[in-house]
């Protein structure tokens, strides 16, 4: 899992480099790259791309893509440590979407792990420079990527992880191609951009697949936490890279949104403790 956060990491100091370009256009440089990629594994594999159930694919193809788009577009406009923790807030979300579509129960040391996520997000949005509208975007890409994740579970005893990895590219790359021919701006890349643009691409593969590979070997908790030393890359590369520096009471917000997730994620071992 260290090496899917790290290639995760790579990736959003690639996006950083690339602020010419609008987050649509990366979205579409980024599908073409990872469809590629996916579609010569599963040939390779012999793996059918039709899958059991195509129309939760498409949603998770299209959940994906718009929080992708909206994450995409945080990092282009604020420090990349505040975009990051924004976005690993989605579990809360998670949570709260199998509350109301999936019907699940919800233990109260969730909730209770709700309201801490809420006041370290009070307090990043409260003491640190960000504009609201970007905050409210980078809150939205997390609720998108919530619902990805649970269309995921949905599929994960019908599908294999490949396939589903597959299908996020798949609708992806037509959907950001109607949007982009609509705006009528398309930036062609020099060799340089050409090259963080397949970084791009690349290390969202291996990030993918290292991902995948985790959740089939190690228990999910245990795969979640290391997930936030993401945070950690993104405040040293926002330092070093970009000169971003955050206040000590956006960092308090950061740790605190983090044990906030932690304790939901750990919620129902915690419970068998207590009990």
């Amino acid at each position: 899992m260290s090496i899917a956060v790290f290639s995760f990491a790579v990736m959003n100091v690639a996006i950083k480099y690339l602020p010419t370009y609008s987050a649509i256009e990366l979205v579409f440089y980024r599908a073409l790259v990872t469809l590629v990629i996916s579609g010569y594994y599963l040939w390779r594999r012999g793996v059918s791309i039709k899958g059991n159930n195509t129309k939760l694919l498409v949603l998770r193809g299209l959940f994906g893509f718009v929080g992708l788009l909206l994450y995409y577009s945080t990092i282009q406009q604020m420090n990349l440590a505040n975009a990051v923790v924004l976005q690993y807030t989605s579990p809360i979300f998670t949570m709260l979407i199998a509350l109301i579509v999936l019907k699940e129960k919800i233990l109260k040391i969730q909730w209770f792990a709700f309201l801490i996520c809420l006041s370290g997000l009070v307090m990043i949005k409260q003491f640190g420079s960000i504009h609201p509208l970007y905050f409210t975007l980078g809150i939205l890409s997390a609720v998108f990527s919530g619902a990805a994740y649970n269309v995921i579970r949905k599929l994960k005893t019908t599908e294999s992880p490949n396939l589903i990895v597959f299908y996020f590219p798949l609708v992806t790359l037509p959907v950001s191609l109607i949007i982009l021919i609509w705006q009528g701006i398309l930036n062609l890349p020099t060799w340089p951009e050409i090259g963080l643009l397949l970084l791009i691409g690349v290390s969202t593969q291996i990030a993918q697949f290292a991902m995948t590979l985790a959740y089939q070997i190690e228990r999910a908790a245990k795969v979640a936490s290391v997930t936030y030393i993401g945070l950690g890359y993104a405040l040293f590369f926002g330092l070093i890279l970009f000169n971003e520096k955050p206040s000590y009471l956006e960092v308090t917000g950061f740790l605190i949104v983090v044990i906030g997730v932690l304790l939901n994620i750990y919620a129902p071992r915690i419970k068998r403790w207590l009990n």
